[in-house]
Formats: C-alpha cells, structure tokens, sequence
C-alpha cells in the first residue's frame, strides 16, 4: 500500500485550498516542497498545514486530515538548501503506511512512476484533487546546482505533472517499495515549438534521507553538546545502511558514543617503525575524541597514501594506520570502507588474526554471512599458523555465532565444543587467569543456548551452571566488578529459564529471585544507569510470570507494577528508543492478563488499549517490521476478544 504514501497540502488561511503534496516518510514525517510549504503557510500567518489522506476516510466518508508544522527546514547541511522542507502531521490515522527512503542511488534511477496529485482534470467536473500515476524515467545524471535528476514523462498522450504535484513521491516501477525521491519542478510549454515538454525534477531520496536523519539525531546531538555538522558523517553512514531503520538513528548513535570514546583514548603503542605513524594516529584519536570521525579520517589518509608510495617496510608501516582507518569507519558507519580498509590489512598481514575477526565482525552486521564465516575461518588458520590458542578459541565462537545465525544449531556445537576444549585447558593451566576462566564460562553458556534451543534441557541446565560457578567465583574474587555482577545475574536467569522450561517453577523462583538481588544492588548504585533499570524490570517480570503460572495473581500484579513503574520514567526520558516502547508494551500486555485472570476485564483492556498504543506509533515508523505488525495484530485481536465477552 504505498499509494498512501501520497498526502495533500492544503493552506489553512485566508482560505482552505489545495497547495500541493507530500510524501508520508518512516518516522510519520512529511516531505514536501520549501515552496509549497511558502504557499501554504506564507510568512506573517500561522506557520501550519493541513494535511489530508487521500486513501483513507471517517466513517462519515470524508477524507480524513490532520494539522501540521514545520519540523525541519532542511537548511545548513548544503551550500545551497534543497527544496524540501519536513513536517510533522499532529496525528496518521490507522491504517496508513508510510513510505521507507531509497538508502542508494542504485534504487533511485530508472523506469518509475510519480503518485502526483493533480486539480481539476475534468473540465465539466467541479474541481477536485485526483491522484494520478504518471510514469517515466529518472535519469542517473544530478544537476550541479541543486542535485536534482530529472524525469522524463514517455506518454505525449497521458497526464503529465502540472501545479500542485510538487512533492508528489515518486517510485521505481521494478517493485521497489521505497521512495526514489518526490517531485521538484515540472518544466511546462513547449520546446522550440516542436514538441511538448514532459520534464520534471526529483529531489533524490538519499537526500532526503540525510537531513531526515539529521533531525531524528538532534536530540543526541543537544545532549552531547556537539554540533550537527561534526556528526554528519555519522549520519551519513547510517543512512547508508539498509538494515538501520530510521527509528533506530538516534539510539545507533547513542550507542556509538561510549566505543568512539574508548577508541579516542587508546594509547598509541611505541612504533620503530617510524615517530610519524604515531603522530597521525594520535592525531586522529584527538580527533575522534571531539566525535570529528570526518577529521579524524582526514589525518590519517595522507598519510596512508604517502606510506602506499613507498617500497622498503611498506607493510609494517601501513598496517596500523589501515587499522586506524577501519576503526574510525566503522565509528562512522560507514561499513563498506571499514571492510575495505580490513580486507587490505588481511591482504597485506594474513597472520593478523583480529584484522579478520573484524572483518567477520562487519559481515555480521552487513551480510552476507557467508563472508562473516569466511572471515572467522580465517582469523582461525591465522591463531593457527601462529599458536594463539586463545585467538584460535574466539574465531572457533564466532564462527559458532555464525552458524548459529544462519540456523545450523548442530553444526554451530562442534566450533562452540572446539572452543570450549581449548579454553578449559588455559583455564586449568592457570587458575588465576581471570580472563582465561570469564572464557571459559562464556564457552558453556554457548553450548548451554544450543541445548536449550534443542531442547536438551538437562544439558543445558549443567552447562549453565558450570558457567554461573565460573563467574560466581570471579565476582566474588572481585565485588565491585559490575560487569561481572551483572553477568552472574544473567547466569541464574539462564538456569531459572530451564527450571520453568522443566515444570520446576520453585526452583526457577529461587533462581530469578537470586537474579533480583543482584540488580537490586546495581540498580541501587547507579541510578541513572538505563541498563541496570532495565534488568531490574526484567527480573520483576520474570518472576511476575511464575507467579501468574502459579495463579498468585497478588503477586504477580505486584512485581509486573514494579517493572512498569521503573521503565515508563526510562521509556519516557528517551522517547526515541523503540527496544524500551516495546518492552513497556509488553509489561501493558502481562498486567493485562493477570486482570483477565482476576475476573476484570475493564482494567485488562486498559492496559491492553495502553499496550496497543505504543505498538500502533511504532509500527508507523517502521511498517516492515514484522516483530511489531505481528505484536500490533496481537493487541488488536485480544482487545476484539474481550469486547464481545
């Protein structure tokens, strides 16, 4: 359903009157023209719209409508601002979708078709606003000035775009549901006399997307304190990854932020290889350091090309700084050359065993992960040829992870059972090595994720349990190490997890309450720490679901209220972070059924109704997620269900 993707612009004063289209972008943002958004919203009136669905109607059949207002005017990220501003529609009624961005120009050129609004195509007919399909072609070539492409019409007997289909989006005819661009300026008249003119200009949508980007990010941007500019590469890289969906921007950043500042505070290691070297990459990390991943790349290029010229130690030289470069891009996000800079490394250094876990790292998150298995395969021939034991044992669990992903359970034991073999002997060979035994630890755990996925439960149980005692050692060896604290939680929720799985919920009581406490205290510490907040309320759910299986619903409804009075002030602090909205609307859907249990089926649809509204606002900002379709359809069907009780 892309075709509403297509809404009307219409003024609001002196009088209501179409002025153009808009294309309802992921995030329920509306792209449209600057000079549509001039015309209806001129200088000296009220700064709103009013934007109307043409797809969609009240039940009294009228279109239905929303107010809006500028939310980005889409200026300073070029020399010369585009023609495009991004509004924000008060409220998208049900059912509408909005249309995802083209993220590269290979899905913004070709054989396409503009969903145009236009007026009054019936002369005998009071003037109306019908949607049309003009098809056409949009050239590979932009124009200098304003990056636009143009769009050729390829019917002289069709409707060609004429006023008032300025911002109409327009789509690649192949299948591509993702916008190419929306409509600029339709060229009108006659050529020379000879022929009908049937050109136009898009706006492409990997422009778009960059100042869309842009203002879902701002929010991170004001909280670090860092202007715009200097995380516009950041910004640019995310916009280049398919897999990132918009919603998700200002959380990838936010996340970005802690291992940029571990990457900038690295010491640069002593090199005899030349003081120079060291002097770019300290140079970078300063860099980096001000978030600048963009000057940071700038220092460390040229110096990269003048070591690329030279013959004698070439490598030694070239290899850190390449390094050095595949960190700050994939900092970046900008994967593509992050792969390229690692694959050079591996080129040059194929006994550089972390250069191909890297690799393999970037595969993972791009795809394919063919390449992500090749990759790890080659970090471990490299911890061979070298006799890193240790090395040998990570790339044998990544590989695992791979298989792992690709859904081949059984083959993913034997590298995880390869691992483990090696990391139980550096264990044994030295008992006080705490990084040999954490290892070990996570070996089991891996193993333990199979055999519960296989339903091998007694199997799991004791892999599981011989990692909690590995980690429960550490901790205490060390109490104030959160990290391990917390993973030592994490060890019982495991455990508790098969005990539930068994029918043993006393047991599992016993092992989600030991998890309790331990985030209890964390949480204590650290208040302003989302993540130990966010454990807490899991624990709180966990044993709120025994308690609910076991029919305590006093119980249950008490530690299910625990985790939504925790995470909602989380949730609401960071409006932008749809892992923290779904997981609130997961705790609306268990209070639910506890008040369905207890007989009150108002206050079960209360929170059912709270439930379906966060999933209703998340599945507009990302229609092709189909994890929250499938929660949204959830929440529907159930509150249908009580309705007719």
């Amino acid at each position: 359903m892309i075709e509403t993707g297509l809404v009307y612009i219409y003024s609001l004063s002196p009088a209501r009157a179409f002025k153009g289209c808009g294309a309802l972008l992921e995030g329920g943002y509306v792209a449209t023209c600057r000079h549509v958004w001039r015309i209806a919203a001129p200088a000296g009136q009220k700064p709103e719209v009013e934007i109307v669905f043409p797809r969609t109607r009240d039940k009294q059949g009228a279109l239905v409508a929303s107010r809006a207002s500028m939310a980005d005017d889409c200026e300073g990220l070029e020399v010369s601002a585009p023609d495009l501003v991004l509004l924000k529609p008060l409220d998208i009624p049900a059912g509408v979708e909005a249309v995802p961005l083209s993220r590269h120009r290979s899905s913004e050129v070709g054989a396409a078709y503009v969903l145009a609004g236009l007026m009054g195509l019936d002369e005998n007919k009071p003037k109306f606003v019908r949607d049309v399909p003009i098809n056409g072609k949009i050239a590979d070539y932009k124009d200098a000035a304003e990056g636009m492409r143009k769009f050729t019409g390829d019917n002289l007997a069709s409707f060609f775009s004429d006023r008032g289909a300025s911002g109409s989006p327009i789509f690649l005819e192949n299948g591509h549901n993702h916008a190419a661009g929306i409509l600029v300026l339709s060229v009108r008249g006659a050529n020379d006399g000879k022929t009908h003119l049937r050109e136009a200009f898009v706006l492409p949508a990997t422009t778009i997307i960059r100042f869309l980007g842009r203002h879902l990010v701002k929010p991170v941007a004001d909280e670090l304190g860092i202007d715009l500019a200097i995380l516009q590469p950041q910004i640019d890289g995310l916009c280049a990854q398919d897999h990132v969906p918009t919603s998700e921007f200002a959380a990838k950043l936010r996340e970005n932020v802690a291992p940029l500042r571990v990457q900038a505070a690295k010491e640069v290691p002593a090199s005899n290889d030349g003081a120079d070297i060291a002097a770019a990459i300290k140079i970078s990390r300063e860099k980096l350091g001000a978030f600048d991943t963009a000057g940071a790349l700038d220092v460390l290029q040229p110096k990269i090309a003048e070591i690329a010229e030279e013959v004698e130690v070439k490598v030694r030289r070239l290899v850190p700084l390449l390094k050095e470069r595949a960190a700050v891009e994939r900092l970046a996000f900008d994967y593509d050359a992050a792969k390229q800079s690692l694959a050079e490394v591996a080129r040059l250094a194929p006994d550089d065993v972390w250069a191909f876990i890297g690799l393999g790292d970037l595969y993972v998150t791009t795809r394919p992960l063919d390449e992500a298995a090749k990759a790890f395969r080659g970090a471990g021939e490299a911890a061979g040829r070298q006799g890193n034991e240790r090395d040998l044992s990570v790339s044998y669990n990544k590989l695992g992870d791979v298989l792992v992903a690709q859904g081949d359970l059984a083959g993913a034991l034997k590298p995880y059972r390869d691992s483990l073999a090696i990391r139980d002997k550096l264990a044994k060979a030295d008992p006080g090595n705490a990084q040999w035994q954490y290892d070990l630890g996570i070996s089991n755990e891996r193993i333990g994720d199979i055999q519960m996925a296989q339903g091998d439960l007694a199997s799991a149980l004791k892999s599981y349990e011989a990692r909690r005692d590995i980690i429960s050692r550490l901790a205490k060896s060390d109490p104030g190490n959160a990290g391990w604290q917390r993973d030592l939680s994490v060890s019982y929720d495991r455990i508790g997890n098969v005990q539930v799985a068994r029918g043993d919920l006393a047991r599992a009581l016993k092992s989600f309450s030991d998890s309790l406490a331990i985030r209890d205290r964390l949480a204590k510490a650290d208040p302003g720490h989302t993540g130990w907040q966010r454990d807490l309320s899991v624990s709180n759910e966990s044993l709120g679901d025994i308690f609910l299986a076991q029919s305590n619903l006093p119980a249950a409804l008490e530690h299910y209220g625990a985790s939504l009075n925790r995470m909602v002030p989380i949730r609401d602090r960071d409006p932008s972070n749809a892992d923290l909205q779904r997981f609130t609307s997961v705790t609306f859907a268990k209070l639910a059924s506890v008040h369905k249990q207890s007989g009150d089926a108002a206050k079960a649809r209360d929170f059912l109704r709270q439930g379906q509204a966060i999933m209703a606002r998340l599945t507009k900002l990302s229609p092709d997620n189909a994890v929250w379709a499938r929660d949204l359809a959830w929440f529907d069907g159930w509150i249908a269900e009580l309705a007719e009780r």
